[in-house]
């Protein structure tokens, strides 16, 4: 392919990528509703893929694009604070959310991650003494590895000894 269709054929898609004003608009009014952008794109009646590339190549929408979203947290934020003046709820709420280990009531039967990771640990370390070939303990460590992955996905952050 010459360098001269190779260029048209990038400025072609380049224009085709392209967002109107009536779809940069309607992206940011939803933002500022608090539309996470990738749901405001569907409305809007794009793609986030093409509303990435305009905010590369656009730094004015991309910075109404980051005040829509900043401005839409915010007014959720005085909400809570003006409904907190009158209702302890909501406060509380709040609370829980912005220092959930300070505040979030946990069920008593219930098991927090640093718990479970200390249990965790003492675990392996006791069958570890317990276990005195090298093989035999590879074995039950990968088995342990392998019981935590399926049984807690999410346990990502949980070291394991």
């Amino acid at each position: 392919m010459t360098e001269q269709r190779e260029g048209a054929l990038v400025r072609q898609e380049e224009e085709r990528c392209h967002l109107d004003a009536t779809i940069k608009d309607e992206l940011c009014a939803l933002m500022q509703l608090g539309f996470r952008r990738r749901v405001a794109a569907v409305y809007a009646g794009t793609t986030d893929h093409k509303v990435f590339a305009e905010m590369e190549r656009d730094a004015e929408f991309r910075g109404r694009v980051r005040l829509a979203a900043r401005s839409a947290e915010a007014r959720l934020l005085k909400a809570i604070v003006a409904a907190a003046e009158k209702h302890w709820q909501a406060a509380a709420w709040a609370l829980e959310r912005m220092h959930p280990e300070r505040y979030l009531k946990t069920a008593p039967a219930a098991v927090t991650p640093e718990q479970l990771e200390y249990t965790l640990n003492q675990f392996v370390e006791i069958v570890f003494e317990q276990v005195p070939e090298p093989a035999r303990r590879e074995a039950i460590q990968a088995r342990l590895a392998q019981l935590v992955d399926e049984q807690l996905p999410t346990a990502g952050e949980v070291s394991r000894s």
